[in-house]
């Protein structure tokens, strides 16, 4: 009840406000009707365009479309960079992002140009928009923080909230929810600092939808309501209908199909009634999925039907059809008068580039009268003479093309058969394709589930490290890297309680993919039976048992396998640090330190080796405070960067020294990022992981 209560309030206060808003239209309309001068007539114009971008998007455009029009006339640059950037936002309201990205690419190229630093920051933020929507999320965020800098040299505050918040958006695509949230908090507060209503109503539906891919409906819905009321309080309808599909999807989740039906209904027909054909397709899906959820199946499909129908003929709504016309009528005569405008100002300089040319032709027509009829008689001649030689030609050619033509109409007759018959060839072969990529990759994602579960669960690896972090990245959907945890009681201490130790490791089986995740699978194995089975605590001694129990394994084929594991073990008791290695080292940062102390591991895989010899334990004593670092060599090997080069290990160790003062979760999240902008556009080489402890203060 309180929900349906709330939105009839915020139902009666759209209408109150478009009413404001519509005064406000025939105001500019009134005033442009009976202004001359041009200047002024421009600023009309973009008014107008800007009034009707959350009303009518249409509009929107086609007064864009005039005050450009008018800025061209003017011979005003400043205008037609303005205008030109109001028309682009007006293409991108309506989903028609190709016309939208041209026209501000040319914006900014003309801002940077002539170094109009204001519209290069706008031009900048919104090509983000168009990335994001396009899912190319690298570039996107690459714009964002160019605008960034652009609008912190400004001070322009709400061009610096934009760009949080796009950032903030960019993040939460890409489900870093605690990043986008940590970016789209910091637009919101400047922006209720500059009370920009508009801009808060963006970020609340921002912030929701963070809240939302974190699962966290009650605070997604509290942001939710916020925005539908700054919405309904400055007549802002695009964002109206954005705001009512999120709240439908909200209750949708929480299983409260009749309200999220009840919202998606409102929005779709606020995007109807106000043009805004970018928004209806999201509404659509959320009407339909309502029915759905609600056992309407014919209801589903009528309004299935009617989307195809509104998609294809772009009609307005039976009762917006009269205001329509009228607009339309005066925005034809607005644009006659500036036509007319540009047609007497080209007339003018025909004029004179007219009489400048005839005082040319006069003073040439002397100079050649003497020799006009001694080269008319020349001319006939030869065109008398290239006329009888090119009939003679074409004749020829005309025969011979036609014995040619007749040839060819056989090849290519019985090139048809055969080309027909390699296409149905070609079509049975891509379905038998495609059918066996479907079994391999249903058999791959399978594969995958028995893989993870061989993986410690998050709850267990925090129940014994506290203060930790794992970052987990496959190359391909199964992985040959693996870490591993498992807990033992020690003997009971001084005081005769009982002491518990922590095992934990960061392996590297040999390969990646599904050869390399049966290689895991055989040496987690190895593992699990050095602790469980045969009772050892002891990195060395347990990397000694699993490499006898995985050579064992191999040895049962007929063929010679020569697999093995690379890996980091440690053993944590207290502040008692034990460690072994097979080819992975040990990283430690002591507090306050500017240094990585490395403990070396031994150059010796777990499986087949030349001179095997025992592995050896390191014990090392920890203070609260420090941090130390296993992981796999996927990291420190990815191409990448400017020069396409490894990133390497030196690179690594600088930027884990730089992050010491963030908290283990958010160095997780820095390093991820460091990864993804070093590789850019290059594949990801091998699998990645990488495991940090912290000794608790």
């Amino acid at each position: 009840m309180a929900i349906r209560i709330s939105f009839i309030w915020i139902l009666s206060l759209t209408f109150l406000k478009q009413n404001v808003a519509i005064s406000q239209i025939d105001s500019l309309k009134s005033q442009l009707e009976v202004i001359q001068d041009d200047s002024i007539r421009f600023e009309l114009l973009f008014n107008l365009s800007k009034e009707y971008q959350n009303i009518n998007v249409d509009s929107s455009l086609r007064y864009s479309q005039l005050a450009l029009d008018q800025a061209k006339l003017n011979s005003s640059f400043n205008q037609s960079l303005s205008a030109i950037n109001s028309v682009a936002i007006a293409y991108y309201r309506q989903g028609n992002t190709t016309e939208a990205l041209k026209l501000f690419m040319e914006g900014l190229e003309l801002s940077e140009e002539h170094n109009i630093m204001e519209m290069r920051a706008s031009y900048t933020n919104n090509i983000g928009n168009i990335y994001t929507r396009v899912n190319k999320y690298d570039l996107a965020l690459e714009y964002f923080r160019k605008a960034l800098v652009l609008n912190d040299s400004l001070d322009n505050k709400k061009g610096i909230a934009n760009a949080y918040n796009n950032i903030g958006i960019v993040y939460k695509s890409l489900d870093s929810v605690t990043t986008a949230i940590f970016y789209i908090n910091k637009a919101i507060a400047i922006r209720a600092e500059i009370d920009d209503k508009d801009g808060l109503i963006d970020a609340y539906n921002n912030i929701a939808n963070a809240y939302a891919n974190g699962d966290n409906w009650p605070q997604a819905e509290v942001y939710l309501m916020k925005a539908a009321e700054l919405c309904s309080a400055t007549s802002n309808y695009m964002g109206l209908a954005a705001t009512y599909g999120n709240l439908s999807n909200v209750y949708e989740e929480r299983k409260q199909y009749e309200t999220a039906m009840s919202f998606a209904l409102k929005g779709m027909q606020v995007a109807k009634e106000h043009g805004l054909r970018a928004s209806l397709k999201n509404i659509y899906t959320n009407v339909i999925r309502g029915y759905k959820n609600l056992g309407n199946y014919k209801m589903a499909y009528e309004v299935l039907d009617e989307y195809f129908w509104y998609h294809d003929s772009l009609k307005e709504l039976s009762s917006q059809e009269d205001i329509a016309r009228q607009e339309a009528q005066h925005e034809i005569a607005t644009k006659e008068l500036i036509n007319q405008k540009l047609r007497e100002k080209n007339a003018r300089i025909e004029a004179i580039s007219k009489h400048e040319k005839k005082e040319k032709e006069l003073s040439q027509e002397a100079l050649n009268a003497s020799k006009k009829s001694q080269q008319f008689l020349i001319a006939v001649l030869v065109l008398a003479a290239a006329i009888v030689i090119v009939i003679v030609v074409m004749l020829r050619k005309i025969k011979k093309t036609y014995k040619l033509v007749q040839e060819k109409n056989v090849l290519v007759e019985a090139s048809n058969i055969e080309i027909k018959k390699q296409k149905q060839e070609a079509d049975r072969q891509r379905e038998i394709v495609e059918e066996k990529n479907k079994e391999i990759t249903d058999s791959i994602n399978y594969a995958k589930r028995i893989q993870s579960a061989i993986l410690p669960p998050n709850k267990l690896v925090k129940e014994y490290l506290q203060e930790c972090f794992i970052l987990y990245r496959p190359k391909d959907i199964v992985a040959g890297d693996f870490y591993w945890l498992e807990s033992f009681a020690q003997a009971t201490d001084s005081e005769g309680a009982n002491k518990s130790s922590v095992l934990f490791a960061a392996a590297d089986c040999t390969g990646h993919g599904v050869p390399g995740a049966m290689v895991s699978v055989v040496c987690n194995n190895g593992l699990n039976r050095s602790v469980r089975e045969y009772g050892l605590h002891e990195p060395g001694k347990i990397l000694d048992k699993t490499r006898e129990i995985v050579i064992s394994e191999f040895e049962k084929s007929e063929e010679e396998v020569k697999d093995g594991m690379d890996i980091a073990l440690c053993a944590l008791d207290g502040s008692t640090l034990k460690y072994a290695g097979a080819h992975n080292p040990l990283w430690i940062i002591r507090k306050d330190s500017q240094e990585i102390e490395e403990i070396k591991a031994d150059k010796q895989p777990i499986g087949k080796y030349d001179d095997p010899m025992p592995y050896t334990t390191h014990t090392i004593e920890l203070n609260r405070g420090d941090s130390f670092y296993i992981f796999t060599d996927g990291f420190a090997d990815q191409f990448g960067g400017d020069k396409g080069k490894k990133l390497k290990a030196k690179n690594f160790k600088q930027l884990l020294l730089s992050i010491q003062e963030e908290s283990m979760e958010h160095q997780r999240e820095l390093i991820d990022e460091a990864f993804e902008n070093w590789r850019g556009n290059f594949e990801q080489l091998d699998d990645v992981c990488v495991i940090g402890v912290r000794v608790s203060p």
